[in-house]
């Protein structure tokens, strides 16, 4: 009876990870957007 419970507890750790998972992305999204408006704030300064 014990295994069974190992098993439900692995599945009910998979979704938390996929929800880290998701903060990544985010944060990389979130960085990459950050870049982008430095990038074109340096060249409207530049020009």
């Amino acid at each position: 009876m014990k295994e069974p419970i190992l098993d439900e507890d692995h599945i009910d750790a998979k979704p938390p990870v996929l929800g880290s998972w998701n903060n990544v992305y985010a944060l990389v999204i979130g960085f990459l957007i950050f870049l982008i408006l430095i990038f074109t704030f340096l060249t409207k300064v530049l020009e």
